[in-house]
């Protein structure tokens, strides 16, 4: 995409300094699954998010009204998956969301449609 991430380093960090680096300045934190869902009926069709949770990060995208959650799923060591939102047991399992948006970060997808 024309940004250079260290997948590794970037791994290891709290899920709050993923989303600053990745993200738009542009962040919202949720302290209950409700108000999250609120707020995602609201987002754009194809925007990308990344969400960080309590002690988990992923992928939050709208597609044909439907809103998924993509992450590698800890629970019952499922791995790489999306899932719809309303069903994810680890998004539902968080006590905190902090969201951010990858579309709007208009560098980082400024320099992706470059290459």
């Amino acid at each position: 995409m024309g940004c250079k991430l260290n997948r590794f380093k970037l791994a290891q960090k709290a899920a709050s300094d993923i989303i600053k680096e990745v993200c738009s300045s542009s962040t919202k934190r949720f302290t209950n699954f409700s108000d999250l869902k609120i707020y995602l009926q609201s987002i754009d069709e194809n925007e990308l998010f990344v969400i960080g949770l309590d002690f988990h990060v992923g992928f939050i995208y709208k597609k044909r009204n439907k809103i998924y959650f993509a992450h590698s799923n800890y629970i019952d060591r499922k791995g790489v998956m999306k899932e719809l939102v309303d069903e994810s047991i680890a998004l539902k399992s968080s006590k905190t969301y902090l969201i951010g948006s990858v579309s709007k970060n208009k560098d980082l997808v400024r320099n992706w449609l470059k290459n």
